[in-house]
């Protein structure tokens, strides 16, 4: 948390000092893809799947490069166009369904991190995830992992009118959550627009995945 600026903070740091910023916010909003869940690599293969099927070459580094940290339906509407026999619509419910069949049968959500959340929910700590891609995933990845009922909202592309780097859908979480939305407000986020939209909402924001700390990681702290 920042201590001599107003500014936001964004925070890389041991996994210790993560899980302590996260025990003491007032809130903490989870980005969902990449973050709560460690599922990149499955979108990835299914959006190629879906663009092979439509005659579009799609590799998972293209996919990284042109549609990481996206919005599913801005992604959707980018491969219809390019496929112009399919519709964004069918697209995404292509991926929709072999994503929730994908988690079905093997969670994305790690236990460490499904602990964590526990974690904060048992000790008061309102949690919500704000995310990019369609509610039906989200709800049906959080009931796999069976954390559903510990997670206070959810925020997904249908509840605003922009995706990140707007900061619309943090600030939407922070009123349904009852919190103010300042520096105490944690948000959870893998990608650059996350981040942006974080930091334009006036809220910290603690950096996971890459080269840096995962979710999974903090969570494991708490045995420590």
């Amino acid at each position: 948390m920042t201590t001599t600026s107003p500014a936001p903070a964004s925070t890389a740091a041991p996994a210790s000092t993560a899980l302590q910023q996260l025990e003491t916010a007032a809130a903490v909003l989870f980005d969902f893809n990449g973050t709560l869940s460690a599922d990149e690599d499955l979108l990835a293969a299914i959006y190629c799947d879906i663009a092979a099927e439509s005659g579009i070459e799609l590799t998972a580094r293209s996919y990284e490069s042109d549609f990481l940290g996206l919005s599913d339906p801005q992604i959707a509407a980018a491969l219809a166009a390019r496929a112009r026999a399919v519709t964004p619509e069918q697209i995404a419910d292509r991926m929709s369904e072999a994503y929730l069949a994908a988690v079905a049968q093997s969670p994305r959500i790690a236990a460490e991190t499904c602990r964590l959340v526990r974690t904060l929910a048992g000790a008061g700590v309102p949690v919500a995830v704000v995310t990019g891609t369609y509610r039906r995933l989200v709800t049906g990845a959080l009931q796999a992992a069976g954390i559903a009922e510990h997670v206070a909202a959810v925020i997904a592309c249908e509840d605003v009118s922009a995706g990140k780097p707007s900061p619309e859908g943090f600030l939407t979480a922070a009123r349904q959550l009852g919190v103010a939305a300042d520096e105490r407000v944690v948000v959870v986020e893998d990608s650059a627009p996350g981040r942006q939209a974080g930091e334009a909402a006036g809220m910290s924001v603690l950096m996971v995945g890459g080269s840096g700390l995962t979710l999974a990681e903090i969570g494991a702290a708490l045995a420590v």
